[in-house]
């Protein structure tokens, strides 16, 4: 949440910038907003459960870089420089939230859990069975069933849930980030009012 947070504050900030200064045309700017906007459908649909290929919207964020560049003819080299820095909070957001995608809990500490909760039944069931033949009749038998279904129960709807919680960006699951809150279109931007001065002057 904190880096799609930092994300979409950083894309906020450069639409801002780039539609209150005066010193670029409007040809200029709709060519660096309409990329610019294209990045969080961009990082939603990677993110989502049909991802779209990263190296799509690495691209898109390089080309705003390079488009920023080369406005630095218009601008002073200071205000450009703050301009960069979010796009840097931009950056950031992708790949931090690409490596939680990708990098998840490895697949042999999975498998481990998944074998021992496979096991337990079997280890467990004789054990009670022996201590309930040693302590009292067959007739006490449905406990042994009953805790065996309730601890398997228990143990497999932890691995599932796990498994939900595993990537909370495919939204499968009721736990799972709404990544439709951090796409612009769900988000008027504040304009700059009252002849406040612009980032780029």
């Amino acid at each position: 949440m904190e880096f799609l947070s930092r994300f979409k504050s950083g894309i906020i900030t450069v639409k801002s910038s780039i539609e209150s200064s005066t010193k670029i045309s409007a040809k200029e700017k709709e060519e660096v907003l309409e990329i610019l906007l294209r990045i969080p459908k961009s990082l939603i649909s990677y993110l989502g459960p049909e991802p779209l290929p990263i190296e799509i919207l690495r691209a898109d964020v390089s080309i705003v870089n390079d488009l920023l560049i080369n406005l630095n003819n218009k601008v002073k080299i200071s205000g450009l420089l703050k301009i960069l820095g979010f796009m840097r909070d931009v950056h950031m957001g992708i790949e931090n939230t690409a490596a939680i995608k990708l990098h998840r809990t490895p697949t042999s500490i999975r498998a481990y859990c998944l074998l021992f909760i496979y096991l337990y039944p079997i280890i467990y069931v004789p054990s009670i069975l022996y201590k309930l033949n040693e302590s009292s009749s067959m007739n006490d038998s449905w406990i042994l069933y009953s805790l065996s279904i309730v601890s398997s129960f228990i143990l497999i709807s932890l691995f599932n849930v796990q498994e939900q919680l595993e990537n909370p960006f495919d939204q499968d699951g009721i736990d799972d980030i709404k990544l439709e809150t951090f796409d612009l279109d769900s988000l008027e931007v504040n304009r700059i009012k009252n002849g406040a001065k612009p980032i780029f002057e």
